[in-house]
């Protein structure tokens, strides 16, 4: 099981480009592309990675491998910038 949240103070805004993850606390922001914002979606799942996948998957046709490669980078790079909390198994 995945046990993934946004950190408090972290806020998803969405716009017409996407969506925008802003850190009231430290008053920074990133601009979320597709497979990042569909994990930020299924933060809520009991998976979340394994939906995010699923879900770019049945909309672009990629190979599941390399977008969940791609979702494990934006993990680590959210785990990096204090933007989530909890674990991955």
């Amino acid at each position: 099981m995945v046990i993934l949240k946004l950190k408090n103070g972290v806020v998803l805004t969405r716009n017409d480009s996407g969506a925008i993850l802003l850190d009231t606390r430290k008053g920074t922001y990133w601009h979320l592309n597709e497979t990042a914002l569909a994990l930020i979606d299924a933060l809520d799942d009991p998976d979340p990675v394994a939906e995010a996948v699923q879900t770019i998957v049945a909309k672009t046709g990629a190979d599941p491998s390399v977008i969940r490669a791609d979702i494990a980078l934006f993990i680590k790079q959210l785990r990096r910038t204090r933007l989530i909390q909890g674990r991955t198994p």
